[in-house]
C-alpha cells in the first residue's frame, strides 16, 4: 500500500508480531484475554517508542523519503498515544 522498502516492511511485520500479542493480552476492554496488567503495559510502551525512534536511523528507512516520513509520523503518533493514555486507570 505504501510501497515501502522490502526490509522496512519486514521490520514493521516483525514489530507487529511482537506487539500484537502483548496488546491482545493486556487487561483492557477489548483484550482477547486480560493477563498483563494495564500498568505493566504502560511501562513497556516507552521502550517501543524508543525503538521506533531509533529505527529512523536504520538504512531501510532512509532509502525513500516516504519511508522516513512514515516512520517519523508513526513514532510521533505512537508517542502521543502513550503520553495521552491514563495509565493510572484501574485494571
Amino acid at each position: 500500500m505504501l510501497k515501502l522498502d522490502r526490509t522496512a516492511k519486514r521490520i514493521y511485520a516483525a514489530e507487529a508480531l511482537v506487539l500484537l500479542p502483548y496488546v491482545a493480552l493486556t487487561k483492557q476492554p477489548v483484550a482477547i484475554k486480560g493477563m498483563i496488567p494495564f500498568k505493566t503495559h504502560g511501562k513497556i510502551d516507552p521502550f517501543n517508542i524508543g525503538q521506533f525512534a531509533l529505527q529512523t536511523f536504520f538504512k531501510p528507512f532512509h532509502r525513500t523519503k516516504k519511508a522516513l516520513l512514515f516512520n517519523i509520523a508513526f513514532t510521533a503518533v505512537a508517542g502521543l498515544t502513550v503520553l495521552l493514555t491514563d495509565w493510572k486507570s484501574s485494571d
